[in-house]
């Protein structure tokens, strides 16, 4: 054989070998990239979408609708699309508490509005920026952007926004106590506001100018525009603005020593923030009548208010940590789309680099070996990346259980402090009991000294005695009971399974439920049935655990039954079921109530972190979601039914 048949046969087979590998193992299909062309019209009304969806509050299906025009936009490089999706993702993550990943995102759509010359949206970026620095407490850097934003506005002639940024630049001086700038700033935002017939506008800026009057001590002009708003927000409706207005009206008579008056509004105040769930309201208002009756030497209403307060500030402390929860993982959302977005990229540079190899016509040897080696790389080098993905996953899997024992944890203590009303109200009987036996024995005892008494009748009063000694014993007993249960429910769980009597616990369980939420609702009155089978053998379980996941079902049964009485039907009787029997090598315990039910459109998502029904700050979406962990962590099962109307069941399902 010649050298040339030897290099043509070697030839052919590369071709062959090149060809095979191509069809064995293909690239990328295109579309895995995209499924579809986009031109820029649909990108436009994907964009629109996200906006809607935006405002209904759909803060997922926007964010998801929002990355696909992000990545059609730079797939057909269309600079506009990218940059507002960009921009819509920064107003999601706000809403979601994201400020890291918000002030990216709109960093990301500032870039691409410079290039394009776009001063409305680089004015729009500025803004949210400064917004972001405001909610973050950091007010020197937030007066800075809206600095930068206003005059871009103004050369616009977008009137509204200016006013928002003078505004708030009035806003971000008064925390920075530069009364003299902030005031001439709130007056223009103010003037602006009226122009354009902004009156909720208005009577926001007159607010800010009544409490920096005050700060400054002109009292009667902070007095004067307090009223005002005041009666401008009682005939809106808006009872949060009524509720600043009044402690502003409160702070101004306090600080006149015209203690009476300043009650007056503070009291009003504390009972419609309570009403309303304004927790800042109740918080400014209990301090302030804390510090009055500390003034006036009453020490005890002085503490009260103060320990409300207390609870107040703990309250939004407790609402903070769970935003800084929801803020790691939206970073790692964000991490991911990037993610995402780099490997779009990546893949357009592929594309194109298969188009010019076809279109220069390199030698078939020279194709076959660069792309050879290139998929040989690849390969490598996703092999690594995959690897690196496992172990990153891992130890976020550790870092996720970590987190959700303390979640766990956090969730029994903050419903400590309403628990340990029951607890005091349930050991309030035995400990009534010991001291009237007490008061009986002592009887008895002097009875017993008088030299008259007759052997029979000392007997009989020995007899009595005995009695009334066992019935102390008894009652010391259930006291102790209880306390043990207040403490074991206290301590953390160390995951130790022990044998537990499950028709003890239940019956425990049970009044000192009702009894804690009792001392938050007084006037609530609830039938509680109990079927229970004291033959339930005992159960290798936490306690602690499975009497958390007790107390939370109960309490949401009464939550659900009070609020329905009170807003729907004040002639309903509510009514709770609480059942617990064997099936086969299982223990069932159920609670049922008779309330409205769950809607069908929420069933989906009720055991999800962080998903709840209840008015923002009273509740934060973790108790039925933790409640489920418990039970699986227990290889149990924790299922429910809800029919309409009729009634809703929790059912526990725990191996015997």
């Amino acid at each position: 054989m010649t050298r040339w048949h030897l290099y043509s046969t070697v030839f052919f087979l590369i071709a062959v070998l090149l060809l095979l590998f191509l069809v064995i193992i293909p690239g990328r299909p295109q579309e895995n990239i995209i499924s579809s062309p986009y031109d820029t019209a649909a990108i436009n009304q994907s964009n629109k979408q996200v906006l809607r969806l935006f405002s209904e509050g759909r803060l997922d299906a926007a964010d998801s609708l929002a990355n696909k025009s992000l990545s059609a936009s730079l797939h057909v490089d269309y600079p506009a699309g990218v940059a507002y999706a960009y921009y819509l993702l920064g107003k999601i993550s706000i809403s979601r508490f994201d400020y890291p990943g918000s002030m990216k995102n709109f960093s990301l759509a500032r870039e691409v509005y410079e290039k394009l010359s776009d001063s409305l949206g680089i004015a729009n970026c500025i803004l949210q920026m400064g917004v972001i620095a405001y909610s973050d407490k950091s007010m020197g850097d937030a007066n800075e952007q809206f600095v930068k934003a206003l005059p871009i506005y103004s050369r616009l002639g977008e009137k509204r926004m200016a006013a928002t940024c003078r505004y708030l630049s009035g806003l971000s001086l008064y925390e920075l106590g530069r009364y003299s700038e902030a005031e001439p700033a709130l007056k223009e935002a103010m003037n602006i506001k009226r122009e354009i017939g902004d009156l909720q506008g208005i009577h926001e800026c007159m607010t800010g100018l009544g409490q920096l009057y005050q700060k400054s001590g002109r009292m009667d002009s902070a007095i004067f525009r307090f009223r005002q708003c005041e009666s401008y927000f009682d005939s809106t409706g808006n009872n949060t603005g009524v509720i600043v207005s009044w402690i502003g009206i409160g702070s101004v008579f306090q600080l006149q020593q015209n203690s009476d008056s300043a009650f007056a509004y503070f009291r009003q105040a504390y009972s419609a923030s309570r009403e309303e769930g304004f927790y800042t309201g109740i918080l400014n208002s209990s301090k302030s009548m804390a510090d009055l009756y500390r003034q006036q030497g009453d020490f005890k209403n002085a503490f009260i208010f103060l320990s409300e307060y207390y609870l107040a500030r703990d309250s939004i402390y407790n609402r903070d940590k769970t935003r800084k929860i929801v803020n790691i993982q939206n970073q790692l959302n964000l991490t991911q789309k990037q993610a995402q977005i780099d490997v779009l990229s990546k893949q357009r540079q592929i594309d194109r680099f298969w188009r010019i190899a076809l279109i220069t016509g390199l030698v078939l040897f020279l194709i076959s070996v660069i792309m050879l080696y290139q998929r040989y790389s690849f390969r490598k080098n996703a092999n690594k990346k995959l690897l690196a993905a496992n172990n990153e996953l891992q130890d976020t899997l550790e870092n996720l259980k970590a987190t959700q024992q303390q979640l766990i944890q956090a969730e029994k203590m903050a419903s400590l402090g309403q628990l340990t009303a029951g607890i005091a109200h349930e050991i309030r009987n035995p400990v009534n009991f010991i001291n009237n036996f007490s008061e009986l024995a002592r009887e008895y005892l002097i009875e017993l000294q008088d030299p008259k008494l007759q052997p029979e009748e000392r007997k009989v009063v020995f007899e009595h005695l005995s009695g009334v000694l066992n019935k102390i014993e008894s009652h010391g007993r259930r006291a102790n009971g209880i306390v043990s249960s207040m403490v074991m429910h206290a301590r953390p769980s160390i995951q130790e399974r022990e044998p537990t009597d499950m028709y003890k616990l239940i019956q425990e369980t049970i009044p000192v439920s009702y009894n804690a939420f009792r001392t938050k609702h007084n006037n609530f009155e609830c039938i509680i049935e109990k079927h229970l089978d004291p033959s339930i053998p005992e159960l290798r379980i936490v306690p602690q655990d499975i009497s958390c996941v007790l107390l939370n079902l109960l309490t949401n049964s009464f939550t659900a039954l009070y609020n329905y009485k009170r807003d729907k039907d004040p002639s309903f009787l509510p009514l709770v079921r609480v059942e617990a029997h064997m099936n086969g090598t299982h223990a069932v315990i159920s609670v049922t109530d008779n309330g409205p039910g769950i809607p069908e459109d929420i069933r989906d998502r009720i055991f999800d972190p962080f998903f709840t029904t209840l008015p923002t700050g009273e509740g934060t979406g973790l108790g039925l979601s933790i409640c489920h962990e418990i039970i699986k962590s227990h290889n149990g099962e924790i299922t429910f039914h809800s029919e309409p109307g009729v009634s809703t069941s929790f059912i526990i399902r725990l191996p015997a």
